[in-house]
């Protein structure tokens, strides 16, 4: 038979294998991601109901009821405002931690899927 021959391995700084380093690898993009978060904006938006309930011409509802202002602090899952939806009140709440910087909207605006409401920074 034939021998193959293997080709040489590629010389390696020190360092950059291992299990230690793979971790280290898995770990910077959270940590990069941890930083930004820190002092990121973010929009606070109406859900996204279904695609088997029909709106009239996209529109959710009508803004109900404001239940913060700008400077307000507000924790994941608060309530930011209630929405009419003609035929139930929704709650539309906060995904993230943090301060109310502006509002997009007024008690009686009407409102569509997926809009943004409130302006926040983390």
């Amino acid at each position: 038979g034939c021998l193959r021959r293997q080709p040489a391995p590629l010389p390696r700084e020190p360092g950059t294998s291992g299990p230690g380093m793979l971790l280290a690898r898995l770990r910077a993009p959270r940590l990069a991601l941890a930083a930004q978060r820190r002092w990121a904006s973010f929009t606070v938006s109406t859900p996204h109901l279904s695609d088997s309930v029909p709106l009239a011409d996209g529109v959710l509802g009508t803004v109900e009821e404001i239940r913060v202002a700008p400077g307000d602090t507000i924790a994941e899952n608060d309530v930011v405002l209630v929405v009419d939806t003609f035929k139930a009140a929704l709650e539309v709440r906060s995904q993230a931690a943090g301060t109310v910087v502006k509002l997009l909207v007024a008690v009686g605006d009407e409102i569509r899927e997926m809009e943004p409401v409130v302006e926040c920074e983390e």
